[in-house]
């Protein structure tokens, strides 16, 4: 009853919070009870997040280049210059541990020197298709902005798939 008119974030703070942690404690509880090898586990843990830290960090790259989702105000070429070597070291660890992981243990005699000869095209290839991607979005935000501004100038109204997402004044109407 003391909850009747409590709003969402109190009814988070009060019952959500120890939910989550209980699911987590009983989560961690699982391996332990099992009596599976707590280092096996530990090292599974960082393996998966090895693999999902280059996904990771190419999909950031690939929204703070969008001019939908960064508004007016998206990354600049030498924040790029300097996002890129970050995201293509990721992707070159990631690849280099994949390849050793699977392609070096079903060849006989094949090791890091392998690995890496297979990681480094297939970093280059993610990171040029980046480079691609960041450049085709940049294209396509550029044609709109001049589409938008010809449109403005003969006091017509622009097309919709032309339009760039502008930010909303923050005493806007948000009423639809």
């Amino acid at each position: 009853r003391k909850w009747v008119g409590a709003t969402a974030s109190d009814r988070w703070q009060h019952g959500g919070r120890g939910a989550m942690m209980s699911a987590v404690v009983l989560l961690a509880l699982i391996p332990t009870l099992a009596r599976l090898p707590t280092i096996g586990i530990i090292m599974f843990a960082q393996v998966v997040n090895g693999l999902l830290l280059p996904c990771v960090a190419a999909l950031l790259f690939a929204c703070v280049n969008d001019a939908r989702l960064m508004s007016a105000a998206p990354q600049s070429t030498w924040g790029n210059a300097r996002a890129l070597p970050c995201v293509g070291i990721c992707c070159f660890l990631a690849f280099t541990v994949l390849s050793k992981q699977t392609v070096c243990r079903l060849v006989p005699g094949w090791g890091g020197r392998q690995a890496m000869a297979i990681a480094l095209p297939c970093t280059l290839g993610v990171v040029t298709g980046l480079c691609l991607l960041v450049r085709s979005s940049r294209k396509m935000t550029a044609s709109a902005r001049v589409a938008a501004d010809a449109a403005a100038r003969r006091g017509a109204e622009p097309s919709a798939e032309l339009t760039i997402a502008r930010p909303r004044a923050a005493n806007a109407d948000l009423s639809v």
